[in-house]
């Protein structure tokens, strides 16, 4: 390899079939975009029955439903904003629930549930 001043100048391959990073858009970006037209995060959480802070949520985890609001208000696909959190489909990673679970009961609560109701 070459040297020059002590630094040495390595010849490396260009891989040109790599995928182009996946870089979300960051949170202030979009709240710019949705400015310059004419809405906000708080006004789309308020016109689907949400409430005023709940669009916010969707820049810091992942919420399928309140990213496709966000990404029709702005006129784009979800998977072109938050490209980590959908596959190459345009399928939500985390699934149709947004990645809640649910609470896991138990024999016991459902026994205690069963009593409640019989009473």
């Amino acid at each position: 390899m070459p040297r020059i001043c002590g630094i040495v100048f390595g010849m490396s391959k260009i891989d040109t079939h790599k995928k182009p990073a996946t870089v979300d858009w960051h949170p202030a970006y979009i709240a710019y975009q949705l400015r310059l037209g004419n809405t906000s995060l708080r006004r789309i959480s308020v016109a689907h029955g949400y409430r005023p802070n709940s669009a916010s949520v969707a820049l810091q985890k992942p919420w399928p439903k309140m990213e496709r609001l966000i990404a029709a208000a702005l006129g784009k696909a979800p998977r072109e904003i938050w490209p980590s959190r959908y596959d190459d489909e345009g399928n939500s990673k985390t699934g149709p629930k947004g990645g809640y679970r649910g609470k896991h009961i138990t024999r016991g609560d459902a026994v205690n549930v069963q009593k409640r109701r019989a009473a």
